[in-house]
């Protein structure tokens, strides 16, 4: 917007034009407010589509994750787990091998500021028709930091992103 905010969009293709689709309200954070949303992902099996991106709240200092998905009418906000303190959680994004089996991933923050903390973490997250629920990944052995940007799903999942270390950065490849 003008304003330097971000706000959802989604535009349909029917075959000769662009149309926009008005996106759900954003929820309220601890008096924050609504927030500003983007979305970084999306992925369709048949007629149902599922977006990932994140809400960022307080000027972005707060963000969390977002999932929304297209039923066929309209687009509906998905709870999503927020882990890591529930602050600072991004998805980029997201494959749907069908309307009950969708993964997302991304990355989040890590609140614990002890001598192993690392600033961020792997986050993978799957959706079974009903619900979202985090799944455990392990980061890479001596990264200072880790995170996913890409993932594709047909029997199994591939994941990409990168990780840091005293050495440098790396890219990183997971598979389930």
């Amino acid at each position: 917007t003008g304003g330097g905010t971000w706000n959802v969009l989604a535009e349909h293709w029917d075959g000769t034009a662009w149309t926009a689709q008005s996106t759900p309200a954003l929820p309220d954070f601890e008096g924050y407010g609504p927030g500003t949303a983007y979305l970084d992902g999306v992925s369709c099996a048949r007629v149902k589509c599922t977006a990932v991106g994140t809400i960022e709240y307080d000027g972005g200092l707060i963000s969390q994750t977002l999932a929304e998905r297209w039923n066929g009418k309209k687009w509906v906000i998905q709870a999503t787990p927020d882990p890591g303190g529930g602050f600072n959680n991004n998805l980029q994004a997201v494959s749907c091998t069908s309307a009950r089996a969708c993964t997302a991933v991304g990355l989040y923050f890590d609140s614990d500021t002890g001598a192993n903390s690392k600033p961020f973490d792997l986050m993978v997250m799957t959706w079974n028709g009903s619900q979202w629920t985090e799944q455990g990944i392990a980061d890479p052995s001596g990264g200072d930091g880790s995170w996913l940007y890409g993932v594709a799903c047909t029997a199994v999942c591939a994941a990409v992103g990168g990780y840091d270390t005293s050495a440098g950065g790396f890219a990183l490849a997971e598979r389930n």
